[in-house]
């Protein structure tokens, strides 16, 4: 694994990130996955902002950013084709 990658990188802010802006990102969907759950896999009281539009995230992602991340704000879900329409 690449020490500077992205799930490495959020492993090392998780306790200090507020927003995280990954949309239209050039990483690999697993790799933003990997990273993803590694910020919302246990609860996350500092994380307010998430924007992953136009990824192709699945749900038990979104479930888990949504149980465990009770201080966000802002959701961005936008054209996340995997998910169903009312979730977006």
């Amino acid at each position: 694994d690449d020490p500077r990658g992205l799930v490495e990188l959020l492993k090392q802010w998780r306790h200090s990130l507020v927003e995280i802006i990954l949309s239209y990102s050039s990483f690999t969907l697993w790799d933003i996955t990997q990273a993803m759950f590694c910020l919302v896999e246990e609860k996350n009281l500092v994380l307010e902002r998430i924007e992953l539009e136009s990824l192709g995230i699945q749900m038990p992602l979104v479930k888990a950013i949504c149980f465990n991340c009770p201080n966000l704000r802002t959701v961005n879900l936008q054209k996340c084709l995997s998910l169903p329409k009312k979730l977006r």
